[in-house]
Formats: C-alpha cells, structure tokens, sequence
C-alpha cells in the first residue's frame, strides 16, 4: 500500500492530539521555601573545601520537612577544574516519622574565564545514596551548567 503525505498528515495529527491531551489529575496547592548556605573556597595551595546546610520547608512553609548537611574536599588538578568527593546526610520528616539517607559524592567543577562579560562553569556530580529504610544503592547523576553575568558593573 502506498500513501502519500497529504493522507498521512490528518492521521498523524489526531494521534498527536490523542498521545498529548492533558492529562486530568486533582489539583494540590502546597507553598514551599528552601533555604541554603554553602561555603566553597581554596583551604591551602591546591586544596578546597566545601561546606553546604540546607533546610526546606513544606505544608505552606509551615513545617521542616528536610534538611541536609553536605561537606566535601576538592583538589585543583588545574586552574579552574577542581575534583570532589564528600558526604552528604539528608533528612526527610513527615508527619509520622523520619527517614534518613546517605550520599556518598564525586564531582567534577569546570570554570571558564570571561565569555562574553560573564563566567561560565559546569558541575558534574554522581552520588550514590543510601536510604535507611532500604538495603540497596541508588545512583544519581547530575549536570550544571552555569552562565553568570552581573547586571551592572
């Protein structure tokens, strides 16, 4: 069977319509706030250090629902490009109880120097994590990538 382009167009299209409807789901409104403090800066020569707290809120930023704590060690291998490995400790808290999880985590920071007035860097993170209540890992890669340009000089 042959069909040309101007049959197949209708068809595809009402099965695009089909495939991409909306789906229907009940709607939640929940407001939530994060809040992080991070300290990254050189400790000696080719040594770095990093420090991170974050604690979110949820339940209209009305109760703690995580924290986490994430300290690391980096080493410059060149100007600009640093490795990483550190912990982190992650708690999750709902109404009826607490679970803990661990991360162990590789990172790979990239700078570049000026490009087109600002400064473009890349994060390359692989954690394996750890739940309390579970006995297996898990893996999580995850990628940055940043452009930073002040508004005003």
């Amino acid at each position: 069977m042959l069909f040309c382009a101007r049959c197949l167009a209708p068809l595809t299209m009402a099965a695009l319509s089909v495939l991409c409807s909306p789906a229907q789901a009940d709607d939640q409104h929940d407001a939530h706030a994060w809040f992080n403090v991070t300290y990254q800066g050189r400790v000696e020569d080719r040594w770095f250090g990093w420090a991170e707290a974050q604690t979110r809120f949820g339940e209209d930023i009305g109760r703690l629902s995580q924290f986490i704590i994430r300290p690391g060690v980096g080493y410059e291998l060149q100007p600009g490009l640093v490795a990483w490995v550190g912990y982190a400790r992650i708690g999750s808290i709902n109404q009826t109880s607490h679970i803990g999880e661990n991360r162990i985590w590789q990172q790979l920071s990239w700078t570049v120097g000026k490009v087109f007035d600002g400064t473009f860097s890349s994060r390359t993170r692989m954690e394996q994590r750890f739940q309390e209540n579970g006995n297996d890992t898990g893996w999580r890669f995850r990628e940055l990538l940043r452009y930073e340009r002040p508004f005003f000089d």
